[in-house]
């Protein structure tokens, strides 16, 4: 007998033993659904005890989502040609405030450290 004759006839065996579990409601296809039941019920209860994270300005607890954009020069992108990258981020939906854990240092790396400078410009100013 041929491999390929030996697995199709090893997947149809597989087949006809599945779909009478899974049909007559076998002892597999019980503790299939019982164990679903179960991590369902198990995750319900760890979303209720963890925390629900606040807007850091105005502590609202609704969030919108919303991107930083980067643009990739061409000279750095694997392809050759400039590239444009959205980063999704969460905005308070009431104030529009994003707290910090939600963006990630390689969204506003290039912006803090113009900020950074312009404080040290009014600084050495004052």
């Amino acid at each position: 007998m041929s491999d390929n004759m030996m697995d199709q006839k090893l997947i149809q065996e597989t087949a006809r033993t599945l779909a009478k579990e899974f049909a007559g409601g076998g002892h597999t296809a019980k503790k299939i659904r019982q164990e679903s039941t179960v991590n369902a019920e198990t995750i319900k209860r760890k979303i209720e005890s963890a925390l629900t994270i606040t807007c850091e300005r105005c502590e609202n607890h609704t969030f919108n989502h919303t991107h930083v954009i980067k643009r990739l020069s061409a000279i750095m992108s694997p392809t050759g040609e400039e590239a444009i990258i959205p980063i999704q981020v969460y905005q308070c939906s009431d104030c529009g405030h994003i707290n910090n854990e939600f963006l990630p240092n390689s969204a506003i790396a290039d912006i803090a450290s113009k900020v950074a400078m312009k404080n040290v410009r009014k600084q050495t100013q004052s």
